[in-house]
């Protein structure tokens, strides 16, 4: 699915997606759009959830982390940016999903390690892999 317009585009790359970020301002609301819709269970916000992800900061597009290269993450919903967990609850395994995520949504004090102003917007593409009810 294409994203909407307005919002990143995402293209597949042998590596991992590449996310190119507009010249324009950052939506200031939780955008969620699903790039391509898994068959199977859907996650729940209780779940953990089995993902690989890329994260760019929407002002400048710059690659702040990747999973592809490496190993996926594995983390409870609730450990999770509150704009990931609204915004995968409900999708599907298997499901690729573009994620906006305002400061409020992302991290409102900043952050240390990637380096994050309290300002940023961030941009997600999370590939759902495997998720199961937290113990």
């Amino acid at each position: 699915m294409t994203p909407k317009a307005g919002l990143p585009t995402v293209t597949d790359t042998a590596k991992a997606p590449k996310v190119t970020v507009p010249k324009t301002k950052a939506p200031t609301s939780l955008q969620v759009q699903p790039l391509i819709r898994g068959k199977g269970v859907k996650v729940a916000a209780t779940d953990t959830i089995t993902f690989d992800y890329t994260w760019v900061r929407w002002s400048d597009g710059k690659l702040l982390e990747e999973t592809y290269t490496a190993k996926p993450a594995s983390l409870a919903l609730n450990r999770l940016l509150p704009g990931m967990a609204k915004g995968l609850v409900n999708q599907t395994v298997g499901s690729s999903v573009l994620l906006v995520i305002p400061p409020a949504d992302g991290y409102p004090q900043g952050n240390e390690t990637p380096k994050i102003e309290k300002t940023d917007t961030l941009v997600m593409v999370v590939d759902i892999l495997f998720a199961q009810p937290t113990q």
